[in-house]
């Protein structure tokens, strides 16, 4: 049976597992590679990573930021909160999804797919969708330049968005290709608070995260 091809550029994962208490956990944020939502997430991503910090003094926390972005836009996003996250002992990052995640005990992300190169590894991720944040986001295509309509655009965003989201059910791809929750989602008005204390459910709870890799391992299939 041949298996996926665009899954042979991600690094190998065996489904083995060093003793937790051998090492700190790791936990990975992705602040995506387009530059309007890297533009709004990462200070939500930033003030996360914080609050983290302070549930778990013991975890290895990073933001990764794609190295793709340019380097104008990258660095006025984080020059606000780069004192604030040395002091918490947050690292960044420039590298791309595959290896950013590589090591990962937890990837925090957004709907996208960066799901499906989770799901590929495999490795548990939280999916987070900040509906707060619907209306300056970008669209795709035609729809964009129609949502960019000032006043009407916003708004049509935060209406046609829910809809969209309860039709599908699930936000991230593998859950919506497998029909069922594998990765656990964080959908609404999302807080940083909310987002380090799931986290941290999550990097308490090993046989949970062996269980999201295990079932995302049998959705990815073979590579190629």
């Amino acid at each position: 049976v041949a298996g996926d091809p665009r899954l042979d550029h991600l690094p190998r994962r065996d489904g083995s597992h060093p003793d937790p208490r051998s090492r700190a956990l790791r936990v990975t944020m992705l602040a995506s590679s387009r530059e309007r939502f890297f533009r709004l997430l990462f200070p939500l991503w930033a003030e996360a990573a914080i609050h983290l910090r302070l549930l778990r003094a013991d975890a290895a926390i990073a933001i990764a930021i794609s190295p793709i972005l340019p380097a104008g836009t990258v660095d006025q996003g984080i020059r606000p909160w780069q004192e604030r996250l040395a002091a918490s002992r947050i690292a960044l990052s420039r590298e791309a999804t595959p290896v950013a995640i590589a090591e990962c005990d937890l990837v925090i992300t957004i709907p996208g797919t960066t799901t499906m190169e989770v799901a590929a590894l495999p490795v548990a991720a939280l999916v987070v969708l900040p509906m707060q944040m619907i209306g300056a986001a970008p669209a795709e295509g035609m729809l964009e330049w129609v949502l960019r309509i000032p006043l009407v655009g916003p708004w049509a965003k935060r209406m046609i968005a829910p809809v969209i989201i309860a039709r599908h059910r699930y936000v991230s791809l593998p859950n919506r290709l497998s029909g069922r929750a594998i990765l656990p989602e964080l959908v609404g008005t999302v807080t940083p608070e909310g987002i380090a204390e799931h986290a941290v459910a999550l990097l308490g709870d090993e046989g949970r995260r062996r269980g999201i890799e295990e079932a995302l391992r049998d959705l990815a299939g073979p590579r190629g």
